[in-house]
């Protein structure tokens, strides 16, 4: 009897012992820690870099190291331990072994410079851009698979005549010639010379979401950074370039 209540007294004072222990080191990681985060490509477009800014002025002791990568290079990153968390695009993740917190949904829309035929135009059809010269992403990236799996609902396929990796250059050619993108609203904000058409096809939106892996320790720096963007998009609203 007197045995096991000994036990018992330990093994409390043990897990409250490994508690204060934990919370020593959460505390000592906001004061020296260090933050590795994969984000997206276009990420500077996004609400992120504010948020990044108000986790510094909290918490200027922690290092942030940002890495921009893709869907892939972030559940690699993930399962490596190389990587605290990400928030991307596109979901949902391949690997069962990752978990999303959502951030946000947003359609997306047609993007098109002062010569194409559709500049100022009101909402289109997806059936309307059948023909239409486009500007996507490679094969295989997230994005273009968005598109043309919601023109292939359609019984459709994009008329793809150039492939581009980076979001600037492509809005920079649409700028100059009658060729479209389709990509989301946020990557237009500010861009002289491109307007948005709204697209009636509710299924083409995106979501963004943060991105952990489903057995890692979350540290309390990453939780608390992780809350801070969710803040953000709930009180910002949604959105990211392309």
């Amino acid at each position: 009897m007197t045995g096991r209540l000994f036990r018992s007294h330990a093994q409390r004072a043990l897990r409250e012992l490994e508690s204060g222990l934990t919370s020593v080191t959460e505390l000592d990681g906001l004061m020296h820690g260090q933050l590795r985060i994969g984000v997206f490509r276009s990420f500077g477009n996004s609400l992120l870099p504010a948020v990044l800014a108000e986790f510094y002025r909290a918490h200027p002791q922690v290092r942030i190291a940002i890495q921009q990568m893709s869907l892939a290079e972030m559940e690699h990153g993930l399962v490596n331990g190389d990587l605290d968390f990400a928030i991307t695009t596109y979901l949902p993740a391949t690997s069962d072994r990752m978990v999303s917190e959502e951030l946000f949904t947003e359609p997306l829309v047609l993007a098109v410079g002062r010569q194409h035929e559709l500049h100022g135009h009101g909402p289109v059809r997806l059936e309307a851009l059948k023909d239409m010269p486009l500007i996507l992403r490679a094969a295989g990236t997230p994005s273009r698979n968005l598109v043309e799996r919601c023109f292939a609902a359609r019984g459709l396929t994009p008329r793809v005549v150039m492939e581009m990796g980076n979001g600037e250059a492509t809005l920079a050619t649409i700028r100059c010639s009658t060729l479209a993108t389709i990509c989301a609203g946020r990557a237009l904000d500010g861009v002289p010379g491109i307007a948005r058409v709204r697209i009636d096809a509710p299924e083409l939106r995106r979501s963004g979401a943060i991105l952990w892996h489903r057995d890692r320790h979350r540290s309390a720096a990453a939780v608390i950074l992780a809350q801070m963007a969710k803040r953000a998009y709930a009180q910002g609203g949604a959105g990211e370039s392309t």
